[in-house]
């Protein structure tokens, strides 16, 4: 017996969505997160994935999923601003926010 498609937990996938480098790869390749918020379907839950490619095909995914940047961790901003400046898309990249209290 199938199961009844209108009895299935569903998804539906949100309007925001965003991008967090996390790790540079043999000087060419960007690791990222990709995050897709729920919009409070069934299972309120997020979408999120880890994903490689090369930073142009990083910044195209961005574009045409209309997704934030998030900064990214302290151990990779060096490496992965680095590849953002080589292909210029430095400005693509959010500063870290700081942290209440903390240095300045």
């Amino acid at each position: 017996m199938q199961p009844d498609p209108d009895q299935r937990p569903y998804v539906t996938l949100g309007t925001r969505r965003t991008v967090r480098p996390t790790a540079v790869r043999i000087r060419r390749f960007v690791e990222f997160e990709f995050v897709v918020d729920s919009d409070g379907g069934a299972l309120d839950e997020n979408l999120a994935v880890e994903l490689v490619m090369p930073w142009p095909e990083l910044v195209a995914f961005a574009a045409k999923n209309e997704a934030s940047w998030l900064p990214p961790p302290d151990e990779a901003r060096d490496a992965v601003t680095a590849l953002a400046e080589a292909h210029g898309g430095a400005h693509l990249i959010p500063s870290a926010t700081p942290t209440p209290g903390g240095p300045s």
